[in-house]
This record gives structure tokens, C-alpha cells and sequence, in this order.
């Protein structure tokens, strides 16, 4: 697949980006660090693609924004998650120390920090979200039921797994050398197409949280 075209679809982040940009000023502040995580990761898709045509150097701008990226990402679908009553505060300590350990396991191993992706640390992240993900879906089939598909949780949860188990599954086959190029053009193209139908996914559930009343919400305070 041509790079450039896989910079495009990878540019649908923009869609739940825009979309949760719009809505923010009309939605409970417990949903912001979900928009939050596709806001940076506009920045880290674009860095991702001036690394691939050779405008950055291989090395530092791109592995750092990307390793980086991992644990922020993570801390915030964690607390995110947390503060809508899905987690524990413990929980979340617990999961982001194992982010770290794995992440300094990954670097010493590979001394690779600052010079190229931490493909263990991608997969840690991966299959903590894709548990949870799955914890959550299953909540709401067994506590909404025929409400199912006016539930925000239902569909970022779904996106979510599919999603997670998509990275997974590419970034765990990278642990492997693949020398049949057909296949690896498969693999980006399946990656592509799943994580493009994510975000759409992702921009449609932010329609489905309901507006507040910033205005009634606040209305107490006036000295009238």
C-alpha cells in the first residue's frame, strides 16, 4: 500500500479528534480524556509519516513521540475509564507500573528507546486494553441489553477491541521476521482498513454522550 495513502487513513483520527473538539464545551468533563487520546494522536501519526518518506531521520523524533505515546495513551484510556466508575485507582496504578517495568525491560533489552519502537511495551498496552475493553462490553450486554446500540459504552468498547486485538496481532507478528512480501502488504492493508473503521466507530459514539447544561449546571453560583 502507498505510504501516502496509508498516512490518509491513518489521518482518520481526525474524526473523533474534530468531532470531540466540537462537542467538549457540551459534554461532562469525564469524557475528555477520551477525546483527549485521539487529540495527541494526530501529532504522532503525522511524525510516524515523515519518518516513513525519509523527511525525519530514523531514530529519536519518531521513536520517542511513538514510545511516549504508548504510555500516555494508556494512562489516559486507564483514567478515563476510572473516573466512570470501570476501575479502580489502584488498578490503574498497578497497570501504568507495569507499563513502566515493561518499558524499561523493553529498552534495556534492545537499547532501543530513542532509536526505534518498543514492539513489548505496544503489545502490554494492547492486551490491557483489549481485557478491559472486553470487561466493559460484556457489563453492558448483561446489564443494557435492548439498549444496546444508544450506549456510548457499547460502541467504544466494541471499536476498542477490535482495535487492541488489530494491534496485537500486527505489532505480535512483528516480533517475527516476515520475509513473503505479499503478506506483510496484506497485513498493512487489514491494519489500515481495521483501524480507519475504528475511529469511525470512535466519532460516532461521541455523538451519544449527552449534552449537559453547562449553563443550569452553574446557574447556582450567580448572585442574583
Amino acid at each position: 500500500m502507498n505510504t501516502s495513502i496509508q498516512f490518509l487513513l491513518a489521518m482518520s483520527c481526525l474524526i473523533p479528534a474534530m468531532i470531540g473538539a466540537i462537542r467538549y464545551r457540551f459534554i461532562d468533563s469525564k469524557y475528555y480524556p477520551f477525546i483527549l487520546s485521539f487529540i495527541i494522536t494526530v501529532p504522532v501519526e503525522v511524525v510516524s509519516y515523515l519518518y516513513k518518506i525519509g523527511a525525519i531521520p530514523y531514530g529519536e523524533p519518531a521513536a520517542v513521540a511513538v514510545n511516549i505515546y504508548q504510555l500516555v495513551n494508556l494512562y489516559l484510556f486507564l483514567h478515563f475509564i476510572h473516573i466512570n466508575n470501570y476501575l479502580t485507582k489502584k488498578s490503574v496504578n498497578g497497570f501504568m507500573w507495569g507499563a513502566i517495568v515493561v518499558a524499561l525491560l523493553n529498552s534495556f533489552a534492545t537499547k532501543a528507546f530513542f532509536s526505534a519502537y518498543l514492539i513489548y511495551l505496544i503489545c502490554y498496552a494492547s492486551i490491557v486494553m483489549l481485557a478491559l475493553a472486553v470487561n466493559i462490553l460484556t457489563n453492558q450486554v448483561t446489564e443494557i441489553r435492548g439498549r444496546l446500540l444508544n450506549s456510548f459504552w457499547f460502541w467504544i468498547s466494541s471499536a476498542a477491541i477490535l482495535y487492541n486485538a488489530n494491534a496485537l496481532l500486527i505489532f505480535g507478528l512483528s516480533i517475527f521476521p516476515i520475509k513473503d512480501v505479499s503478506y506483510l502488504m496484506n497485513i498493512k492493508i487489514t491494519w489500515a482498513a481495521i483501524n480507519t473503521s475504528c475511529y469511525i466507530i470512535f466519532g460516532a459514539a461521541i455523538l451519544l454522550i449527552p449534552s449537559i447544561n453547562r449553563k443550569a449546571k452553574w446557574s447556582h453560583l450567580v448572585v442574583k
